[in-house]
């Protein structure tokens, strides 16, 4: 199976919020101009209006158990009714073979009025031959007893190498939970340049200094893997 087979179901929602048929919006008193108006003078957005939209990953006509199996486990629901909130769900694929399709999700959600958005990123990887099944760190990297602390090391040098660093007066955990957390196949988007590593928001130590997504080539990952790997 190729990327190419996959396919793409938006949902859109676009409504007034809380507000039953036939209600009249009251007049709001905005605290930025502490004055009745029709839009948010802060944002431009109209109170009481919310966007939500869903977006999830699908195999065109899927031949056997397994690919309709991953298509009923990729497809997410509509989005829920929310209290004044933007919400988007929206993925990345980052590989599709016979074997594994690597999955990124990443939810956002804005209530209006508030400082700034929220979002979580988190890789859904699924093993198809010879049943469905989530990827496991066995699968890549095998029995290597210190692929974690390589991994690690890795991803800290890409940090680096990006050009981000950590709130100094929080450096020292934040070095040490960033690289526990690489570990971990729910951090893992596999692509054809490598193990690509996003974050969500606030795992910097403060919302500005959520580390930027890099990506370790697969060059220097070759080592770690397991010959078994269903990667690159």
């Amino acid at each position: 199976m190729k990327s190419a087979g996959l396919h793409r179901p938006d949902q859109n929602k676009y409504f007034s919020a809380n507000r039953p048929t036939g209600a009249v919006e009251p007049p709001r008193q905005h605290p930025c101009l502490q004055q009745t108006h029709p839009l948010d003078p802060c944002t431009g957005l109209n109170p009481g209006f919310i966007v939500q939209h869903v977006a999830y990953p699908q195999i065109d006509a899927p031949q056997g158990p397994q690919r309709v199996a991953w298509n009923a486990r990729a497809a997410k629901p509509g989005p829920a009714d929310a209290d004044d909130c933007d919400t988007n769900s929206d993925y990345e694929i980052g590989i599709a073979t016979q074997r594994l399709i690597s999955l990124q999700r990443t939810d956002a959600s804005y209530c209006h009025g508030q400082a700034h958005g929220i979002f979580s990123v988190t890789a859904d990887n699924a093993i198809l031959q010879p049943t469905l099944r989530p990827l496991t760190a066995p699968d890549v990297f095998g029995s290597q007893h210190d692929w974690q602390k390589r991994l690690g090391e890795l991803l800290w040098s890409a940090l680096a190498q990006s050009g981000w660093a950590p709130p100094p007066d929080q450096a020292a955990a934040i070095e040490r939970n960033l690289k526990i957390d690489v570990s971990r196949p729910g951090y893992w988007l596999f692509t054809p340049d490598g193990l690509s590593v996003n974050f969500s928001a606030y795992e910097g130590g403060c919302y500005p200094c959520t580390p930027p997504a890099v990506t370790l080539p697969w060059a220097k990952l070759r080592p770690l893997l397991s010959p078994n790997a269903p990667v690159p």
